[in-house]
């Protein structure tokens, strides 16, 4: 069987490492394939607020810490390329739910990858589609209390579909028990699944001559406890020998110099006489290796991010609370002697009954896999959430089980009728998020395009490049795709044009969700055509139909939920009289510049203009709190497979242009010879730009989903609640900050600068 293992890992600390090689180590052991999941952790926790940035700022100078050290980040990358198996790199949910296909079960592994204060919910395994293959192996919640009711709410959720529940301390179980009204187990942090013995087995063994000596090892920051350690080692005679973790420890006498990989680190706690630390795996390390200790409290009782628990927990369990240090308490109360048979026989006991549960788990998903499982039918919607509503999977379909429909949040998704269903497999050979391909967009040209006809600038939403490029469709005879507002029906549409008459119709930004399907069967026969659309429905229609055409992909931040226009026409039938079910609209209005943006509406009688920072639908959009959720999972913010990618050059190379930009990054040799076609053409300006104008202005990386999304969609779904309430209460809080940090951000740059003058003079 093969497992999953769904845990940290890149975060070059000791116990982050050790704790994942120890449960690959012992899922092996008991006869299993394992594999670690390479994910990299995304905080969904919320934005910070100002003063935490100023913190963080200042505390990045003045405690920067070694873990960006060439030499020791080396040392962890060999440790576990050498000793773990990873899976392909998996950063979005839809690669993450391909693993459904290729590993037989899943574990969610240890460390504080349930802690509240850096939420994820992929550490929950939400990606796994049946829950019978999970289970959970001593995650930690790391506080005491969960303060934000959003997140209290998703993990009660998430946490409820295991099947095997367990946590790492007591007071993280007792939480969780008490929010889904199950029983959760308390087990041994992985590292104590291993003895001594095992350990020394991969431990750079003699790596300082030096014997007798107090480990140091700190990660917090209270110099009056650094005081202590000195007293101490002075009062018992013993030399210090210090793990740095921030660069200022290399100016303690006894820091070590050379860099400290984890296999350093087990053979300087097997090589100590006493350890002094801060750190739950460099405390239990101590206790597994028989080493007499002091443990100091790294978080005040009160802070909101106090994780003392964890050491609290484990000292409790072994009966050994009073090696926490206390003022006022002197050297002698913490060198006697630690009675180590009674702690290893405690520790043994647990060991045993947390291998026992490790087992046992993973022996019911084997008995459940072996006798069948839950069989489903194999199409798009079996292991996979993430939909765009592209419709390509309607097209292919020989059974027509498949119809795109209006989900509840307002979003166009895929519905299969399971009773068609013939499970032949062919939606998911289409799907863009089943898969998942692309070119990387590093390393490849950057353009800029101006248009030098005023009559196509004015109503471009950039440089017209666009519209230029759909031009030379149409003279090489191809059909042009691309979206176009359709005013009867009140919604975006992607519609077939050969014609020029008809091209103005494509031309402007639609801040909507547009239907994709219909133009995807006309596409089918269609051999020559130019398609313009969004990454995602890019990545389908070349699935679809292959190398023929030409695909180019709009840069995009996402797509906003059809209720959250229908609530918008609300408002402007209310507050101006507007006749909204022949409304036309304008998402990025032109004639008041191309950077200050405003959205026009109009009916027959009359007309209003609103600036984004007023505007309730273009605040909500800007803001990101009506995205569907793919949006915050895509795989194509630095990669496509379109032959150009296309939008506006934001940035200061263009600072001072005010009718508009375009920049367009060239991905293949196709994508190349039109732009050289347009060239010659010359109805417009262009210039080469450097590649990082894309990496450093454009979004190449998702945003964390908004912790209270699934209540403003849920909102929007009520007919009585009003748009300009719900944006007073969940937007108007997010732009406020925004602005805010508009005017502080100079106020931090100034500070950096400061500091660097005062650290480097």
């Amino acid at each position: 069987m093969k497992i999953g293992i769904m845990t940290w890992f890149q975060y070059h600390n000791y116990g982050t490492a050790l704790q994942l090689y120890a449960l690959n180590e012992k899922c092996r052991n008991l006869g299993y394939d394992a594999y670690t999941i390479n994910y990299l952790a995304k905080n969904t926790s919320g934005r910070q607020k100002i003063a935490v940035k100023m913190k963080n700022l200042i505390n990045g100078y003045f405690y920067k810490s070694v873990y960006g050290d060439s030499g020791r980040r080396r040392k962890f990358q060999d440790f576990l390329e050498k000793n773990v198996k990873f899976t392909e790199r998996c950063a979005t949910l839809g690669e993450l739910e391909d693993l459904n296909d290729s590993l037989d079960a899943f574990i969610c592994g240890s460390d504080q990858i349930w802690s509240p204060l850096c939420f994820d919910s992929h550490y929950f395994l939400d990606f796994v589609s049946d829950s019978n293959r999970m289970l959970s192996y001593a995650p930690s919640i790391g506080t005491f209390s969960i303060n934000n009711k959003e997140i209290e709410n998703r993990i009660k959720k998430l946490a409820s579909r295991f099947s095997h529940l367990s946590l790492r301390e007591a007071s993280g179980a007792r939480l969780i028990s008490e929010l889904t009204g199950r029983s959760a187990a308390t087990v041994l942090d992985p590292t104590l699944l291993l003895e001594r013995d095992e350990w020394m087995k991969i431990a750079k063994r003699k790596y300082i001559k030096q014997e007798g000596y107090g480990l140091v090892y700190m990660l917090g920051q209270e110099e009056s406890h650094w005081k202590r350690i000195g007293s101490f080692s002075k009062e018992a005679r013993i030399p210090v020998v210090v793990i740095p973790v921030y660069e200022r420890d290399f100016k303690r006498a006894g820091c070590l110099k050379e860099p400290v990989g984890p296999q350093e680190f087990i053979a300087l706690i097997d090589g100590a006489s006493f350890v002094f630390t801060d750190s739950f795996h460099g405390t239990i390390f101590a206790m597994n290796f028989n080493k007499p200790f002091c443990v100091f409290e790294r978080f005040k009782k009160r802070a909101s991010n106090n994780q003392n628990s964890r050491i609290h927990h484990i000292l409790e369990l072994t009966g050994l609370t009073e090696r926490i240090f206390k003022p006022g308490k002197r050297w002698d109360d913490y060198v006697k002697k630690i009675d180590f048979g009674r702690v290893n026989q405690v520790i043994g006991m647990l060991r045993k009954e947390s291998v026992s549960y490790l087992k046992e788990a993973l022996e019911q998903i084997q008995r459940y896999l072996e006798s069948g499982g839950n069989p489903k039918k194999k199409n798009i919607r079996t292991n996979h959430t993430l939909c765009c509503g592209c419709g390509v999977c309607s097209c292919v379909c020989p059974a027509n089980a498949i119809s795109i429909e209006y989900s509840r949040d307002g979003f166009k998704e895929a519905v299969i009728d399971g009773l068609k269903c013939i499970s032949c497999g062919k939606c998911e050979k289409v799907c863009p998020f089943v898969g998942i391909r692309g070119e990387g967009i590093e390393g490849h040209e950057v353009y800029s395009y101006k248009d030098l006809r005023n009559s196509v600038l004015s109503v471009s939403s950039s440089g017209g490049l666009a519209y230029a490029l759909s031009e030379l469709a149409l003279d090489s005879h191809y059909d042009v795709c691309g979206c176009a507002f359709d005013r009867s029906r009140q919604n975006a549409e992607h519609i077939v044009v050969s014609s020029r008459e008809e091209l103005h119709r494509l031309q402007g930004s639609k801040y909507m969700q547009s239907d994709f399907e219909r133009a995807s069967k006309l596409l089918v026969d269609s051999k020559k055509a130019v398609i313009f659309g969004l990454p995602c429905q890019i990545s389908a229609a070349r699935k679809l139909r292959g190398g023929d055409g030409v695909y180019i992909d709009l840069i995009c931040h996402g797509v906003p939920s059809y209720n959250l226009y229908k609530k918008y026409q609300d408002y402007l039938a209310r507050t101006y009289s507007m006749d909204t079910r022949h409304m036309d609209i304008i998402f990025r209005y032109k004639p008041s510049g191309w950077r200050e943006r405003d959205i026009y509406t109009a009916d027959s009688r009359k007309k209003h203009i609103c600036h984004q920072s007023k505007d309730p639908y273009f605040l909500s959009f800007e803001h990101g709190i009506c995205y569907a959720e793919q949006c915050f999972e895509c795989p194509f913010r630095d990669k496509s497979e379109a032959d150009l990618r296309i939008g506006d050059f934001w940035g200061p190379m263009y600072d001072s242009d005010k009718t508009g930009v375009s920049m367009a990054v060239v991905l293949t040799q196709t994508g190349r010879a039109w732009m050289e076609e347009l060239e010659k053409s010359q109805k417009g300006r262009i210039e080469a730009a450097g590649s990082e104008n894309y990496f450093r202005y454009q979004q190449t990386v998702n945003v964390p989903k908004p912790l209270n999304r699934e209540k403003f969609l849920g909102e929007l779904q009520e007919n009585s609640t009003r748009l300009e309430k719900l944006v007073s209460v969940y937007v108007a809080p997010l732009e406020k900050e925004r602005r805010f940090c508009e005017k502080v951000g100079p106020v931090l740059v100034f500070v950096k600068r400061r500091l660097k003058k005062a650290l480097f003079k």
